[in-house]
């Protein structure tokens, strides 16, 4: 079996939950430059009609290549976006790809190449691990397939990661300036113009169902212990009551997540100590933000880890992003939903889950870098459902809290167990 992945022509906000990865990181072009990126959709299945997208010119040469940026990008590109992968999978096999484009004239000189990119579950980081090398130029005026195989250096992509494609023009000779060139994508049909996909050897799946366990609500009441400088909330199975707001301060971009600050303080939130269960993805993040001007170009991220049960020694287990609608925050309170994924880890008896959300620069769409001057607030501890503040994780399976006793300053816990029983009392019994 194989693993066919079609480019569609939705952009994030329209994709499902899962693919809405927008998540503060920049995307560094084969110019070097690093820039924002559009999403797109990377999907098992084909479009509904076929779509091109234009790069705004051809550059002269010779180029590392030139991404496809719809015209809105000079220092970005169009990405192609996975749901995260349900598994681990090593890509060694023959990888076969199928690009419908066409140049203004065939003085441009351009041929069709892909990036195979992974995006990390663990911080969203883009990591190439394999670039075409065709030098075929492609058609001129009218879209026509290219279509052609590879076979990359084996390498591992884990669970909870996405797989990224970038198309891109490059030298068919020598690339010359000042034309335009196109791609066509979402097809419905086979053989046909925007039938353009990538096919892997290898057999994999994706974490794309909206998951139905335990939810848990970020509140404003204290977790009960203090592991550090930030403000310990709890995370749990009610909601709140009245809306809290967390208002935090942007900064000049690019820059590092900002951990999001309730009256000047950062504020991070925990679940109570757990029963040993298996953490598993994907987790569903609805958070309720919102920005001051559209300048600010600010959107969320939420990281769980899993932690001791006094909340010290904290492991990453995933980070996902999406602002309203999966990238930039709006201007007044709006939810927006995606996807945190990971590794399957272990949560020993008595353990918590840490999770933290920040503001962050708004690549993953058309915006610039994070821009200092404004701010961004997060809602929680809302009280009515689907309203601003409820701000909550649901998972695919069960939390429970644990009853526990012992030592808060370590991590080992013992679960609290029923009394012995009392021998029977028979009438007729000598005490």
């Amino acid at each position: 079996m194989s693993t066919k992945l079609y480019l569609r022509s939705a952009w994030v906000d329209a994709a499902p939950t899962a693919n809405k990865a927008g998540n503060g990181i920049a995307y560094v072009c084969l110019n070097g430059a690093n820039g924002s990126w559009w999403n797109h959709w990377l999907s098992t299945s084909p479009g509904s009609a076929a779509d091109s997208i234009i790069q705004a010119q051809s550059v002269a040469g010779p180029t590392n290549g030139v991404e496809f940026d719809g015209g809105v990008l000079p220092n970005g590109g169009e990405l192609w976006v996975s749901a995260p992968l349900a598994a681990d999978v090593t890509i060694s096999g023959s990888i076969t790809f199928n690009v419908w484009a066409y140049e203004s004239s065939m003085s441009a000189n351009v041929a069709i190449n892909c990036r195979l990119m992974k995006m990390s579950a663990i911080d969203g980081t883009l990591t190439e691990f394999h670039k075409t090398v065709r030098v075929t130029e492609i058609a001129e005026s009218t879209h026509a397939v290219n279509a052609w195989s590879e076979t990359p250096s084996s390498y591992a992509i884990h669970k909870g990661d996405r797989i990224v494609v970038v198309p891109f023009g490059d030298d068919a000779g020598t690339m010359t300036g000042s034309y335009y060139f196109f791609i066509s994508v979402n097809s419905p049909s086979s053989n046909v113009e925007g039938d353009s996909f990538v096919t892997f050897t290898e057999t994999f799946s994706f974490d794309d169902t909206t998951p139905s366990g335990t939810s848990v609500w970020l509140t404003d009441a204290s977790a009960g212990i203090d592991p550090g400088s930030a403000s310990e909330l709890l995370a749990w199975t009610s909601r709140g009551g009245d809306v809290s707001t967390a208002t935090t301060n942007t900064s000049a971009g690019p820059v590092s997540p900002i951990q999001v600050k309730l009256s000047g303080t950062a504020i991070e939130w925990y679940t109570p100590p757990l029963l040993a269960t298996t953490l598993s993805g994907p987790v569903l993040v609805n958070l309720w933000a919102s920005e001051t001007s559209n300048s600010a170009n600010c959107t969320t991220r939420c990281e769980i880890a899993i932690c001791a049960g006094n909340g010290t020694s904290p492991v990453i287990w995933g980070m996902g992003g999406g602002g309203s609608g999966g990238i930039e925050l709006a201007l007044s309170s709006s939810s927006g939903a995606f996807f945190v994924d990971g590794e399957d880890a272990s949560i020993t008896l008595g353990q918590r889950l840490r999770i933290r959300v920040y503001i962050d620069d708004s690549y993953g769409g058309v915006s610039t870098p994070m821009a200092n001057g404004y701010s961004a607030s997060v809602y929680f501890n809302g009280g009515t459902p689907s309203a601003s503040g409820d701000s909550y994780l649901t998972f695919p399976f069960t939390l429970t809290e644990a009853a526990v006793t012992g030592d808060f300053s370590t991590s080992a816990y013992i679960a609290a167990q029923p009394p012995a029983p009392i021998a029977a009392f028979f009438i007729g019994s000598s005490l």
